[in-house]
This record gives structure tokens, sequence and C-alpha cells, in this order.
């Protein structure tokens, strides 16, 4: 992918958030090593991707964490910009997925929510 693709399917700002636009963000994402390996790695313990929790700090869009949400994996997207978190709950409802959002100004908040 080059820079300009990059730096346009990335855009935190705005970006394109329509079903191909997120396609596009989703397509790159799976397609980072990374990501394959953590899905090889629990295949390979027998272990149920579905049956994960994934806690996406400083979400954005929320774009990794619903690469694991589009398995059937449990999602918590955290971030401090409320505006981030809308937006993410609108692209998970478009593609039918749930995501918990917790708004957070430091980590230490965490401790409160039972994590």
């Amino acid at each position: 992918m080059d820079e300009k693709t990059r730096k346009e399917i990335w855009n935190p700002v705005g970006g394109d958030m329509t079903k191909e636009g997120m396609g596009l963000r989703i397509k790159a994402a799976v397609s980072q090593r990374g990501w394959r390996e953590v899905v090889r790695i629990f295949e390979k313990r027998g272990i149920a991707v579905s049956a994960l929790k994934v806690a996406e700090v400083g979400s954005g869009s929320g774009t990794m964490a619903l690469t694991f949400g589009l398995m059937g994996v449990s999602v918590t997207l955290i971030d401090f910009n409320e505006k981030a978190l809308e937006r993410s709950r609108n692209i998970y409802e478009m593609y039918g997925c749930a995501a918990r959002t917790v708004q957070c100004l430091r980590l230490s908040l965490l401790n409160n929510g039972g994590w």
C-alpha cells in the first residue's frame, strides 16, 4: 500500500466511514502480520477466537477491534474522545457488531470500572 493511500485510509479526523471506506480499513488491518499472528496463536492452541475479549485503548474508530468483533469477539473500545467513540458506535452498528465504549481521560480510571 502506498503512503498516500495509507494516510487516506487511516485519517483519524475524517476519513471515509462508509461501509466501503471501512472495508478498506479492515482489509488493511487484517493484512498486517501482527493481526494474523495473534489469530494463528489462538487457533494453534485450540482457543476459539470468539471466546476472547478485546479492549482497544485509544480506539479512535475501533477498526482493529472491529476485525475481531466481526469474528464474534467481545469488544471494549476505550478513548478520551467522545466523538471518536460515537463514530465507533455508528460503525459497529453499521456492521451489526456490539461493542462496549468507555470514555476515559486517564488509564488509572479503568480500575474503578472493575477491570
